[in-house]
């Protein structure tokens, strides 16, 4: 969402080899082998060593681009905020950033577009309920036979794919691990965690967003966009 509204960072495209070496790389000397030569290359950095798929992000942006993934959020920050060298709550690297990018101190609006904010917040048995019509759903509308489909294509996948909501569970009723009813519990159980870690982050990321607790009020949140806009 921040990327849709505010100014990013342009970080280059990573090519395929690279991201195949680095997987290579973390799988050969091991995780904490792995998270202290990323350090080296990025000692600001803040991910976190337990937390693969942003590790070997991180690592392999440091390695392409010859400059730390700080970096490049530093440059985002002021380019969001339209800070000046002379700010100093600015990192090292934020520092170097802006003087390569050659910055003028011409302060950028908080987004690039008008725009409001609107969370869908129901109450906790509507979204249970919400949350399991939609596994029945995945069912009723093939998830089985699709993973069942990719398994066969890509034998041994590890992706951050695999860790998508239905993924592992349908994989282990497949494979006789499972009953189809576990499965679905499952698979809803999973969906409502990830609801309650998404309402989380609303709460932390879009303060002073209109917030309708009920799906009914969808089209009523339409009907504001409009006439906010």
């Amino acid at each position: 969402m921040k990327s849709i509204l505010n100014v990013i960072a342009d970080i280059p495209e990573i090519p395929f080899d690279i991201l195949n070496n680095v997987r290579n790389r973390f799988l050969e000397i091991g995780r904490d082998r792995f998270f202290d030569e990323f350090k080296k290359m990025d000692a600001e950095s803040l991910v976190n060593k337990c937390d693969t798929q942003r590790l070997l992000r991180a690592y392999e942006i440091a390695i392409f681009t010859g400059k730390p993934l700080s970096y490049w959020w530093s440059l985002q920050e002021w380019l969001h905020h339209g800070r000046s060298l002379q700010d100093g709550r600015l990192s090292n690297n934020a520092c170097a950033a802006i003087t390569e990018a050659n910055c003028e101190k011409d302060p950028l609006c908080s987004s690039l577009y008008d725009s409001v904010a609107i969370v869908l917040n129901p109450e906790r048995e509507e979204l249970k309920q919400v949350c399991h019509d939609r596994i029945c759903s995945m069912i009723q509308n093939g998830a089985i036979e699709e993973v069942e489909d990719f398994a066969k294509r890509y034998e041994n996948y590890s992706s951050p794919l695999v860790n998508a909501v239905g993924y592992r569970e349908i994989s282990a009723l497949l494979q006789n691990e499972i009953s189809l009813q576990d499965c679905i519990e499952k698979m809803h159980l999973r969906t409502r965690q990830y609801a309650k870690r998404q309402s989380t982050w609303f709460r932390n990321q879009m303060k002073g967003a209109f917030v309708f607790n009920n799906f009914g009020y969808v089209s009523k949140s339409l009907e504001l966009l409009k006439k906010t806009l």
